[in-house]
């Protein structure tokens, strides 16, 4: 199992490593199994839930990794964070790796409608 891990890992990073916004290797017990260059540079290390980024000890409340374990597809959801904005995250499951998913957001603050999201109305130039 070792070495199909370090099989994925180097996917991950050839795959992943230079994406613009953080993303997370992932297991199923929500454990970072590898991070991206983004996720190296803020100091994030494997081994650890990835809900302990948010300063909690449980899963996050939209968290959509139940549901793609259970429906066996990725899962999208755009919600608002006083501290990264509005992101689009996803969460995508690594076909043929029980278990195995890939998580990440990026942040679209900058086009997000301020109709739907007000509390980001004033912080986009809107022309």
């Amino acid at each position: 199992m070792k070495d199909n891990n370090e099989a994925i890992i180097k996917s991950f990073e050839q795959m992943w490593g230079d994406y613009p916004e953080l993303v997370l290797l992932l297991d199923k017990k929500h454990v970072i199994v590898a991070v991206n260059k983004v996720g190296e540079e803020l100091g994030i290390i494997s081994g650890i839930n990835c809900f302990t980024l948010n300063k909690t000890d449980r899963m996050c409340k939209g968290c959509k990794a139940p549901l793609m374990h259970k429906e066996g597809k990725a899962q999208r959801q755009v919600s608002y964070n006083e501290k990264l904005g509005v992101v689009d995250g996803y969460w995508v499951p690594v076909h043929g790796v029980e278990g195995f998913y890939i998580h990440f957001g990026n942040n679209i603050t900058n086009w997000a409608n301020p109709v739907m999201f007000p509390e980001i109305a004033e912080s986009i130039n809107i022309e």
